[in-house]
């Protein structure tokens, strides 16, 4: 494939990404992704004269989408055949995504295009995020234009009614703060945003490393921002699985090996003292009580019940599935 045509659509993704609060404000963030990338692949097989091949990552996603879509005759209940279709359209479009970038990005410019498009589009997200969180004037929420042409049906369900409705987030109770309000910004639910922060905020945190002057500068309070964003989220995990993970990275990017492990072994003897101050001291379990409970009971007895219910499932029909049937009776 030519320069010139890979370069159409490496710029064709970066619009797509940056007009994400477009797409939030007509109501069509969950659908405009398949439909926008399954036009851009189009062009990518076209351009590319139906020649491409597929990487270790694509063949393993595209044996996943071939028991996905077996375990669509294991659906019962038909109401479920809409969970599903959206589930396989976001599959089939991070399916597509893989095979686009793996045949077309082979030069840096354009990676660090997408990059940058994210962290942009994210850093909008999350100062909508945080002047909510603080100011009441920016707890808006009004009805998308695409909700007008929901059917009623569908618009009275959960998922329905989040699209049909945009909102910036919901009052919820946390140990921290009691009553607050809890922000998902431009996602559907605070969960999503948070675990989207705590994806991008690594992002960010590179591209401050390879950038000079004002644009490091630029990233430095982006980073910023969206490390706010997520402590507004209060997404315990995925706060956790970031704080951790850049631990690690930290970690395994010294060179040399010895002194890695060391410090690998220093901290692990520290942390064995830690915890057994702690449980001599009868904090341990209280820590525990107030990581878990932070949120009331009800978060705790509710997800305890879904791993449980979600384990149940998987004993029954541990290959194929049971096709997205999420809703479980109780």
């Amino acid at each position: 494939m030519k320069d010139k045509l890979k370069n159409i659509i490496v710029n064709e993704l970066y619009w797509i990404i940056l007009f994400l609060p477009l797409w939030w404000i007509l109501g069509v963030e969950q659908f405009f992704w398949f439909f926008s990338v399954g036009i851009i692949f189009t062009q990518f097989i076209i351009y590319n004269r139906f020649k491409f091949t597929l990487n270790s990552v694509s063949l393993l996603f595209f044996l996943f989408l071939i028991i996905y879509g077996i375990s669509f005759f294991s659906i019962n209940d038909k109401i479920r055949y809409i969970t599903y279709f959206r589930n396989l359209s976001t599959y089939l479009t991070a399916f597509m995504l893989i095979v686009i970038i793996s045949n077309v990005f082979n030069k840096w410019w354009q990676i660090e295009k997408i990059l940058k498009g994210i962290s942009l589009v994210m850093l909008i997200t999350s100062i909508v995020a945080i002047l909510a969180f603080f100011f009441d004037f920016f707890r808006f929420e009004f009805n998308s234009i695409f909700g007008y042409f929901i059917p009623n049906s569908i618009a009275k369900t959960n998922y329905g009614s989040v699209i049909v409705s945009r909102n910036i987030g919901y009052y919820n109770w946390f140990i921290l703060f009691g009553e607050y309000f809890r922000v998902s910004s431009l996602f559907l639910y605070s969960t999503m945003f948070s675990a989207t922060l705590a994806i991008t905020i690594p992002i960010s945190l590179f591209l401050v490393k390879i950038k000079q002057g004002k644009a490091r500068r630029f990233y430095y309070f982006s980073t910023i921002i969206m490390f706010l964003a997520l402590l507004c989220t209060t997404g315990r995990i995925s706060i956790i699985a970031l704080l951790f993970s850049l631990f690690i990275f930290n970690l395994f990017s010294i060179k040399n090996y010895i002194t890695r492990y060391v410090y690998i072994l220093i901290l692990l003897f520290i942390c064995l003292l830690i915890l057994l101050w702690l449980e001599n001291s009868g904090l341990l379990y209280e820590l525990f009580d107030i990581l878990l409970y932070s949120r009331g009971e009800g978060s705790v007895n509710t997800r305890f019940a879904i791993y449980q219910q979600t384990l149940n499932g998987v004993l029954e029909r541990p290959f194929f599935g049971w096709g997205t049937e999420r809703d479980t009776f109780g």
